[in-house]
């Protein structure tokens, strides 16, 4: 499975606000923007749909993972997702990651292929080179 995490808590920073975990209601001037991973932009959608019924405008630009940990760390969004986790280097940067979600990923073989018997192993070692 790969792990979907979001660079600042997506799911907690759009269901309960920005105060000490206390539910508040957007305002028309609150603008959040989010960058990042196109396999979370969908379940960021749903969520900033939700956050953003009582006012919020909420932007979301799904460019990629690289990306949204780029914005997040130059600063050009407040919240950056991505479907992979940080490397070593971005975590010394003071990144945090969040798990909010995890991928489903099946391997479907064409009826003719000849392959049996692989193991959970082997399938994924064949995606790591």
């Amino acid at each position: 499975m790969k792990k979907i995490f979001a660079l600042l808590t997506v799911a907690t920073l759009l269901l309960t606000g920005c105060g000490a975990n206390q539910p508040t209601t957007p305002t028309k001037s609150e603008k959040i923007s989010i960058v990042g991973s196109t396999s979370v932009q969908p379940l960021a959608q749903e969520l900033a749909d939700e956050y953003s019924k009582n006012g919020a405008q909420i932007d979301i630009q799904g460019v990629g993972s690289g990306a949204g940990i780029k914005a997040i760390t130059d600063g050009t969004c407040d919240i950056g997702t991505s479907s992979r986790e940080l490397t070593a280097e971005e975590k010394a940067t003071g990144l945090k990651e969040y798990v909010i979600a995890y991928d489903g990923i099946a391997v479907v073989f064409n009826p003719k292929n000849t392959v049996s018997n692989l193991t959970v192993d082997q399938v994924a070692k064949n995606f790591q080179g």
